[in-house]
């Protein structure tokens, strides 16, 4: 359901600190003291900060308050009221008060007002490429043209993570296999407002967005940062469309039609949240539409999302990958690759499935089967 000012609010900042808990105990402090907080003139500030602004993703606005404020307290330094809580390497929950949050959201300035107005708080985790490395070397993409492209690209950072080292693991220990060496003949990223890693005012956004404290994360982004830069000289360089999601599998439809030769690999990292019931519908038909036009083997539609019942699931399996694709016989099949966490290092694998996934992905032979052909 849609949202609006800070209606609700209360109980989003209660859902939202519990799932970064684990991550930041200082977000964690900043979201309970901003239950109390909001309920008076910060609260009427923030209202009419959103008073044009409508919200679909269940902890969208917890999420946006925090990146704010975290973006606040980096760019005022060590001297700003919130720097040790939320701007640190090292942040220190205790030293969050209430008081200091009152003062900077019941007056807020410019940069402020203007972040909670106008920006999305969506965390831009390089990790969450394993989505599309691994299941590329099982088709082995390495020695073969491929066009890469995402649904819901937040800066396409996940795009250029093949330039990056590899930092996935096996529950067993062992090394997830992943494409190196990528013959890219695209690298395309679809979102309807992507953020540009190359301006440093959202670079400085993305890094906002990262869990107060989580240094790894913190790491891993600047190191995509500087990744996407240097690849911009570059012929297989990113290129961040704006588009509608619902009009997605138009715009792969004409990727797949201009690399005829190339297999092409769509994929998206936790973007359900930010959909709403009729648009993820919209967007899983166009997608399953798409697919059904390829050849067997020349296409695939690879998804991390939210694991059903994550919650219970434990927070090393709350998210699923799953990839879709066209068969030998032509009907689509649906592959449950791996369960991990929604910042995935470690995977879960489903037994077999990598090994299906392969067959199935294997170079399709000039005159394919006459029956899979759409």
């Amino acid at each position: 359901m849609a949202r609006t000012g800070i209606d609700g609010l209360a109980e989003e900042l209660s859902r939202a600190r519990e799932a970064v808990r684990p991550r930041s105990a200082a977000d964690a402090r900043a979201l309970e003291l901003l239950a109390d907080v909001l309920a008076g003139r910060a609260g009427r500030a923030v209202a009419a900060a959103w008073e044009a602004r409508r919200f679909e993703a269940p902890c969208e606005r917890a999420d946006l308050l925090l990146a704010a404020l975290r973006a606040e307290a980096r760019a005022g330094g060590p001297g700003h009221p919130l720097w040790p809580g939320l701007g640190a390497a090292a942040p220190q929950a205790g030293a969050l008060g209430a008081a200091a949050l009152e003062a900077v959201l019941a007056r807020p300035g410019d940069r402020l007002e203007d972040a909670l107005a106008h920006r999305s708080a969506r965390e831009d985790d390089p990790a969450r490429a394993v989505a599309w490395r691994w299941p590329a070397a099982l088709a082995g993409a390495g020695a073969r043209p491929v066009a890469l492209a995402e649904l819901g690209s937040v800066a396409g950072l996940g795009l250029v993570t093949d330039d990056l080292a590899a930092a996935w693991t096996f529950a067993d220990g062992g090394r997830v296999p992943v494409v190196e060496g990528l013959r890219a003949v695209g690298r395309l990223g679809l979102d309807p407002a992507p953020l540009d890693p190359g301006r440093d005012e959202d670079a400085e956004w993305l890094r906002a967005c990262v869990p107060s404290g989580d240094g790894a994360a913190q790491g891993r982004l600047d190191a995509a940062i500087a990744a996407f830069r240097a690849a911009r000289p570059r012929p297989d360089a990113p290129v961040l469309t704006p588009v509608a999601l619902a009009s997605a599998p138009e715009r792969l439809a004409l990727l797949s039609a201009t690399e005829p030769g190339a297999l092409v690999i769509a994929w998206q990292a936790l973007l359900r949240p930010r959909l709403g019931r009729e648009a993820r519908a919209e967007l899983g038909a166009g997608m399953r539409a798409w697919l059904a036009t390829h050849r067997p083997g020349s296409a695939v539609w690879l998804e991390l999302e939210r694991a059903p019942g994550a919650r219970a699931l434990g927070p090393g399996r709350a998210a699923l990958l799953t990839a879709h694709l066209r068969a030998p016989d032509g009907a689509l099949r649906s592959i449950r690759l791996a369960r991990c966490a929604l910042e995935p290092t470690v995977l879960a694998p489903e037994p077999g499935a990598a090994e299906a996934l392969a067959a199935l992905l294997a170079a399709p032979a000039a005159g394919a089967v006459a029956a899979a052909q759409p």
